[in-house]
């Protein structure tokens, strides 16, 4: 079998969409979060996140959330008042990574929190409605890296 393309993963060509959705890459994603929480870390501080008032509407996307690395630097970066106040959507093409993310925000007890099994490329969220949107490695597996961020 030819090896598949990167934008290949999600469009479930071969056993890619075996992969996305097996518990074994699930698991190595969630250990390897100890690298990708930097780079969503680092979304969270350019967007000036800490700075965000307890009278502004925080309502943020997380699209392609994976195992929820930047709503986990979110949750810890934000002030409890901020967080009462929080609207987050993370999406994630996946059923396993949902999974995940849904155990994950159980566990914290996070609150103000909604995943939504989609193709961030083509949510079908509404438009202009989200004051943040986030996506730290989506690009590098969409089937359509210009339409994942055109979508954004």
């Amino acid at each position: 079998m030819a090896p598949l393309e990167t934008g290949e993963l999600y469009k479930g060509k071969g056993n890619a969409k075996f992969i996305w959705d097996s518990d074994n890459l699930s698991q190595l994603y969630a250990v390897a979060e100890h690298l990708t929480r930097r780079f969503g870390d680092q979304l969270l501080h350019e967007a000036k996140i800490d700075n965000v008032g307890s009278d502004q509407e925080l309502i943020v996307l997380d699209e392609a959330c994976g195992t929820g690395a930047v709503a986990a630097g979110l949750m810890d970066t934000l002030s409890e008042e901020a967080k009462g106040k929080l609207d987050l959507t993370m999406v994630d093409l996946a059923p396993r990574m949902v999974d995940l993310v849904n155990q994950r925000i159980k566990v914290n007890e996070w609150q103000n929190v909604k995943v939504v099994l989609a193709d961030a490329a083509d949510s079908k969220l509404p438009s202009s409605h989200f004051t943040h949107i986030f996506l730290n490695f989506g690009p590098f597996i969409f089937a359509d890296p210009q339409a994942g961020l055109a979508e954004i």
